[in-house]
């Protein structure tokens, strides 16, 4: 699905010319005609924001008016869509603080937001193969391994890797549990020209925070790096949070 189309009820008309439109130009959109703010967070509208490849966001005195819409645009961001807010009878300057830094369009301009949006599907960069990574905590510790990205037929990617940690004696010790993150697009980064790469990162099964990567905007693709978040494991845990850096398995990881 590549359009999640976010928007009040109120809006009704709007939302299916704009559904129409993006089918015509044969993008494939989510609206639901039953949705208001709020209601992001129900399993199905949960599931197709997260399946999206970016976020329509029609801004409207209706819309603002709803005490959920910050919460509902807080998500959108938080899962790292490209958003494009589209104004319906407003000016920018009634953007909530969430989106004020975002470029908007008004709703009779709203042909140039689906050809832009057409332009970004164009360009999914190719990241599959074998990587080495080598990720570095905020407490100095190490780990390094092997890493496996897969890519499916909708240009979701995936994660699979093995992992070792660095001991006292600064070698690195195998740790049986591999990790994983859960499918997720490669989306334009609206701070700068990079891509980004946001998925939920997960250790045995269980989900164990975030792993936000930022790509090149052009090939040859045989480094990159982010940044990994994650949730403690006991309750005087504090967070954790540390660089990752990804080089193609033929070449080497730079050491202190």
């Amino acid at each position: 699905m590549d359009v999640f189309i976010s928007y009040s009820h109120h809006d009704d008309d709007v939302a299916k010319d704009i559904e129409e439109r993006l089918k015509a130009k044969g993008l494939e959109p989510f609206l639901d005609d039953k949705m208001d703010a709020g209601t992001i967070f129900t399993h199905e509208i949960n599931d197709n924001l997260r399946s999206c490849k970016e976020v329509f966001a029609l801004i409207s005195h209706n819309s603002l008016k709803s005490e959920w819409v910050l919460v509902e645009y807080g998500a959108v961001l938080a899962l790292g869509k490209h958003v494009s807010p589209v104004l319906i009878g407003c000016t920018a300057d009634s953007l909530p603080g969430v989106l004020r830094n975002l470029q908007a369009k008004k709703y009779s301009k709203i042909d140039e937001v689906i050809e832009a949006c057409k332009s970004r599907k164009r360009t999914v960069p190719d990241i599959t193969g074998e990587w080495k990574y080598e990720y570095r905590m905020n407490d100095n510790h190490r780990w390094e391994g092997i890493c496996e990205i897969e890519k499916d037929r909708r240009d979701q990617f995936r994660l699979l890797g093995t992992r070792k940690r660095e001991t006292r004696e600064g070698l690195f010790k195998r740790v049986k549990k591999p990790w994983n993150t859960e499918w997720a697009e490669i989306l334009p980064d609206q701070k700068s020209s990079d891509k980004k790469l946001t998925t939920e990162y997960k250790m045995g099964g269980f989900s164990r925070g975030i792993m936000s990567l930022r790509i090149p905007p052009q090939g040859p693709f045989n480094e990159f790096g982010g940044e990994v978040f994650l949730l403690p494991e006991g309750p005087k845990d504090g967070p954790v949070h540390g660089t990752i850096e990804f080089k193609k398995a033929n070449s080497h990881l730079r050491k202190p």
